[in-house]
């Protein structure tokens, strides 16, 4: 499967815009210590380096230019929508040929002018205190950029817009919001409103993202090719802008000859909207692999395009990775590249050095060995993330840190990988003039899936109204990789799109949040977010001051259109849980244009931007969505939200305590409690409960669970003032259940499917018992199949007092439509001692009986477990010397359409642990 995925690459060279990043000689230094944990390959190794083995890397990355009717440009704040009027600029712009020879370094500084009003305060510093905020409420949401925007602009528009945004101030008072889209930019003033009163007002823009370079000359004036990066510099108080300009994909003047470069603006204030240092850094001449053989030195002179680039801002510098091709012969993977540029230097406006590393060229690393003989770590690096700082800095001298996964999928003949994170580490001397990259560690993961969509294709997340499908880009880790300093600890937040399997496209986030305390990075808690059937995709997560993190992603599926939502994790909280998600904003359509157009029109985003202000607590995240079925016309929309415990950490909490708690032993799958709380410095405004460690989750007295564990359970309960500030020692109650419960697994050759002989004639025709599925349905003469099943439960004891089981089966597939809308309930049948005069299957099996009763009804899947609790009466069926039987049906026999429409399941014959199961819960007197 892996050469699929890259073969794939191949063909998508002819999109439009994009724009990379800045080229040094390689540099290495001496061996730095062997890091524990590392295979001996990699020990003691010091190389530039960067690594896409399992990236779909980044042709497919570039934004496709989309002609359609135009759409106006509208902001939407509050739910008010004024048209703006056109930017006044000359558009289309009439392109000359760029000076290719254009010495790197800073330009003259330019001025983009900002309107000049006064700045009313609409929010004062303590206008949070009191106030009765939810953790999860948003504190307020505003359109950005769209489509028509671009449309207005250039006359045409992109897709995808990988929607890219941050954020300065305390959101409240002051600061800024700057938003960059596929090719255009804009900022909101957060201490202004606009003219309908709604807050924040737009200030600057919509702008093309190359206006920052005009008068600068070189590809960074005349190409607006975009994959932009927008990042607040809170410890220098600055702002940069990025994007990257590909003259050889332009096709016009000067294609192909200036240099593939990555534009970088660095603002000389904080005001987004005045002066900016410029820079424009080529892309890195090294060794290019034209002909696949390993044996010839690789071809140097060339270019690699440099794709997909994303900054993370370190102490020392800022850091770029990037996804690199070779676009002059092959248009082949040429592995990644890390651009280190000299932070110091470029924010006093002066020319600024930089590293470069390229260990695909360095090790002469061939796609023709690629999946077969392969074996160096390094020519396998690729989809890179660079750590971007937030709040303090990291403890001197620490490196910047680089992350990746692999998926054990990934592995070659030569080549063998787990599902795992790479963590690699970058030190850079300024002083010296050496830059060297190891790696640092590598990091199992719990097992995932990344293969959202078969083969890795370009699309399947589904979508309303359409068969039309997104992509998934589940390929790589998105944006961004978020690093704090805790003091006592340091910790990076990451996360990336992966298949749930059930069904095929439904995709879940995958977050993980590494934790280094001084002796090394660990993960220190993951969880995957998948909590229905849509699909939940193009994440960003981030931390707050205090450790809570946010992770904000779309969200789709055949009954929910693309939308942007969010999900958290307090610190408190159990490791690896999130909360119930919040909307941000709720699309109103889908993106079908690939159904009209081909796939190259399904591209949904390359990533997203889950931000946080430099005050610790506000974050602010946005994405894309639609508000119609207008083929490609995506808008972006904000949300600032926050936990209030990051607000309110130094307020006195409520106390809890629980007032009554089940019997112990209770001899009972039911627990109820009731409890109550104390105010503390402020009223009690709700509580949360917990049973087991469980997430916690609102509740209210009294509280029930209907399926509590066996033995020994632990109940916790804790108020919640109006600012969120909750008990710190959560009130706990625990207690024997006093039941046991026992697993069976089906029997294997006394169970099986049965096909009626005829329609409607409620006799059996045919019996298979050595399948290794079940049929439950009709075939396509609408002849039912019901299923019998058969459990050995004569080793529960003779006195034993059933007080509730459950018969649980896992489906294999659905054969035509799903029987489970068309053919009513799914049920199973009790009799006893059997259904015929043997446990073994027989077709009289099929017929009803005199004494036969429904004893179960199945509800609905759970990764493909479908579960029914037995009935009451059900109880004393169960056989206590021998074998207790079950069949399997559909209430309705059949919807008379002469198709085959019936579900597979797992039967006895199957691995025992996906075979159906019968578990019975009972205690001994």
């Amino acid at each position: 499967m892996l050469n699929l995925r890259w073969e794939r690459l191949i063909p998508i060279l002819a999109a439009t815009v994009i724009v990379l990043a800045l080229f040094s000689p390689l540099s290495t230094g001496a061996a730095s210590a062997p890091t524990e944990g590392l295979p001996p390959s990699m020990e003691g190794q010091v190389i530039s380096a960067a690594r896409v083995g399992q990236t779909q890397g980044a042709l497919r990355d570039m934004p496709v230019r989309v002609d359609a009717p135009k759409v106006d440009s509208s902001e939407f704040v509050g739910g008010n929508m004024p048209v703006k009027s056109p930017i006044d600029l000359p558009y289309p712009r009439k392109v000359t040929n760029p000076n290719a020879n254009k010495p790197v370094g800073p330009s003259p500084v330019i001025s983009v002018g900002k309107p000049s009003n006064s700045r009313p305060v609409l929010h004062g510093s303590d206008a949070r205190i009191g106030d009765p905020l939810a953790s999860s409420d948003i504190y307020a949401a505003w359109n950005g950029l769209n489509q028509g925007d671009n449309r207005t602009l250039f006359g045409y528009g992109f897709v995808p817009p990988d929607t890219q945004g941050d954020t300065s101030g305390n959101v409240y008072d002051t600061g800024y919001y700057v938003e960059v889209v596929n090719s255009n930019l804009a900022v909101w003033d957060y201490s202004q409103a606009n003219v309908y009163g709604a807050w924040p007002k737009t200030v600057l823009g919509p702008m093309p993202i190359f206006d920052l370079w005009q008068g600068f000359g070189g590809p960074c004036e005349y190409d607006n090719d975009g994959d932009p990066i927008v990042l607040f510099d809170e410890q220098a108080d600055r702002w940069l802008i990025s994007q990257f300009a590909l003259p050889a994909f332009n096709y016009g003047p000067g294609a192909f000859a200036s240099d593939m470069s990555e534009c970088v603006a660095i603002s000389q204030t904080n005001d987004p909207t005045g002066a900016y240092y410029l820079y424009e850094f080529p892309a890195g001449y090294t060794g290019i692999d034209d002909d696949y053989d390993p044996g010839t030195p690789q071809v140097t002179g060339y270019q690699k395009m440099p794709d997909y680039p994303k900054f993370g801002i370190w102490q020392d510098s800022y850091y770029m990775t990037v996804n690199q091709f070779d676009v002059y012969f092959t248009g082949d993977w040429a592995g990644g590249g890390v651009y280190v540029f000299d932070r110091d230097a470029m924010l006093t406006g002066t020319a600024g050095a930089y590293f470069y590393f390229d260990p695909f060229s360095a090790f002469d690393c061939s796609m023709g060995t690629y999946y077969t003989t392969e074996s160096n770590p390094w020519c396998f690096l690729g989809g890179l993330l660079p750590a971007d700082n937030d709040g303090p800095w990291a403890p001197g001298g620490t490196p910047e840190y680089l992350v990746m996964f692999e998926d054990d999928a990934w592995s070659t003949p030569a080549y063998t990988v787990g599902d795992q994170l790479d963590i690699l580490s970058v030190d850079t001397d300024w002083t010296g003039a050496t830059a060297t990259m190891s790696y640092d560690s590598i990091l199992p993961v719990d097992a995932f899936d990344s293969e959202v969509c078969p083969n890795y294709q370009r699309t399947c997340i589904k979508q309303p109204d359409t068969t039309a499908t997104v992509d998934a880009i589940s390929d790589r880790l998105m944006y961004r990789l978020q690093y704090r300093n805790f003091g006592d600890y340091q910790a990076m937040v990451v996360n990336h799109t992966v298949d749930m399997n059930d069904p095929a496209g439904h995709a879940g986030v995958r977050w993980y949040q590494l934790v280094d305390s001084g002796s090394g990075w660990t993960v220190g808690q993951q969880g995957d977010f998948s909590p229905d059937s849509d699909s939940r995709w193009m994440g960003s997560a981030a931390m707050d001051e205090v450790g809570n993190i946010a992770l904000g992603y779309s969200v789709s599926s055949t009954s929910t259109y693309p939308s942007i939502r969010y999900t958290h994790h307090l610190a408190s909280d159990p490791v690896g849980t999130m909360r119930t998600e919040a909307t941000i904003w709720a699309g109103g359509g889908s993106q079908f244009a690939s159904a009209l157009y081909g796939s190259q029109y399904a591209r949904w985003g390359d990533y997203s931007m889950m931000s946080i202000a430099p005050d610790g607590c506000d974050f602010v995240y946005t994405n894309e969505y639609y508000r119609g079925n207008t083929p490609l016309e995506w808008y972006t929309s904000m949300g600032n939200f926050g936990m209030d415990s990051c607000w309110y950490g130094d307020i006195i909490p409520p106390d809890t305590s629980i007032l009554t708690g089940p019997a112990d032993p209770a001899h009972s799958l039911d627990a109820t409690f009731t409890f109550d709380g104390t105010d503390g410095e402020t009223a009690v405004a709700g509580f949360e409960c917990s049973l087991n460690g469980s997430a916690w989750e609102d509740c209210t007295s009294p509280k029930t669970y209907d399926l509590v564990n066996p033995g020994m359970n632990t109940f916790e309960v804790r108020a919640i003032d109006l600012g969120y500030n909750f008990d710190q020692t959560p009130a706990s109650y625990t207690w024997d259940s006093g039941f046991i419960a026992k697993v069976f697994r089906s029997k294997g050759l006394q169970d099986g499917w049965i096909l009626e002989s005829g329609e409607n004639t409620n006799k059996g025709g045919s019996l298979n018992e050595t399948s290794k599925r079940l049929y439950i349905g009709d075939n396509s003469l609408n002849k039912q199949y019901r299923s019998i099943l058969s459990f050995n439960t004569a080793i529960l004891p003779d006195t034993a007092q059933i007080i509730g089981g459950s018969l649980q089966m896992k489906r294999s597939k659905i054969v035509g439509t799903d029987p489970f809308s068309t053919h009513g309930d799914l049920v199973a049948d009790m009799k006893v001692p059997y259904f015929s005069t043997s446990a073994s299957l027989q077709l009289s099996d099929f017929r009803a009986g005199a004494d036969v009763f429904k004893a179960a009804t199945f509800g609905g899947p759970v990764s493909r477990w479908y579960r029914a609790d037995l009935v009451a009466s059900a109880y004393g069926a169960v056989n206590l010397s021998g074998t207790t039987q079950f069949r399997v049906r559909f209430m309705l026999d059949d919807d008379n359409d002469a198709t085959a429409d019936f579900i597979k399941f797992f039967s006895g014959n199957a691995a025992l642990t996906v075979r159906p199961k019968l578990i019975i819960y009972y205690y001994v007197p």
